[in-house]
């Protein structure tokens, strides 16, 4: 992020409230991605390509769905055939995620973080100089009260997600988290072999990355407008694709 997004955004969080400021971020995604005028960024590359991997009529999973970016795509490309499901832990977040979605009918959101086990957890996010850094939300055993920390409810989602007929695509995006959830998902990764969206980075990389191997997925990278398969690892792809070896 550069500069001067950087300094845009502080001035209004600091000026128009954290509600408002959320508000205003959404809508200018929306427009900025409708307009086209994303595609030509990497940071928003797999939400113009996700067209190519999602189907009318398809089972979608949001986990994290933070305000909506995804899911408002997902909740389009499935259509009114199709289901959604997008969670989101943090309470305002949440409560922006509803409203991106209150005209889609095929949407089913909850305000959850999705876990090993089902408890009461809190949720932060670093405050970086009153920078109010929405994508950056993680679970804290003992977080700092200089930080934003917002209290959540922690599920597992074998349990929340048992009852789908399919899944056919899962993103997630939970700052590190996806070492516990994704094994904990397991056996429905076994039975409904979907394709996964993954952001992986750190230590839970090389964890991870064996984890699909061992179930029998393959692993692409979406580069130069093209899915590409076992790319180099010392590569910054972004988001890691995988995709069941038939």
């Amino acid at each position: 992020m550069n500069k001067i997004a950087q300094l845009t955004k502080r001035s209004l969080f600091k000026y128009v409230g954290t509600k408002n400021y959320l508000t205003i971020l959404k809508k200018m995604f929306l427009i900025s991605y409708k307009s086209g005028f994303l595609k030509g960024s990497e940071e928003y590359k797999i939400h113009y390509y996700v067209k190519h991997l999602i189907n009318k009529g398809d089972t979608v999973v949001d986990i994290g769905a933070n305000l909506g970016y995804f899911s408002s795509i997902f909740s389009e490309l499935v259509g009114e055939q199709g289901k959604l499901v997008s969670i989101e832990p943090v309470p305002i977040f949440y409560e922006q995620l509803k409203k991106s979605l209150k005209k889609s009918s095929n949407c089913t959101v909850y305000n959850y973080a999705l876990g090993e086990e089902n408890k009461k957890i809190t949720m932060s996010i670093p405050n970086d100089n009153s920078f109010f850094r929405s994508g950056l939300a993680s679970v804290k055993e003992n977080a700092s009260k200089n930080d934003f920390n917002f209290e959540s409810t922690m599920v597992r989602g074998s349990e929340l997600l048992c009852n789908l007929d399919k899944i056919n695509y899962i993103k997630c995006d939970i700052e590190g988290y996806e070492k516990f959830v994704l094994p904990e998902l397991v056996d429905l990764l076994i039975k409904h072999k979907p394709i996964v969206q993954v952001e992986i980075w750190g230590n839970h990389k090389e964890t991870l990355l064996n984890f699909f191997a061992n179930l029998g997925y393959e692993r692409f990278n979406l580069l130069d407008g093209q899915l590409q398969k076992d790319i180099a690892l010392d590569i910054d792809a972004g988001d890691y694709i995988f995709i069941f070896k038939k």
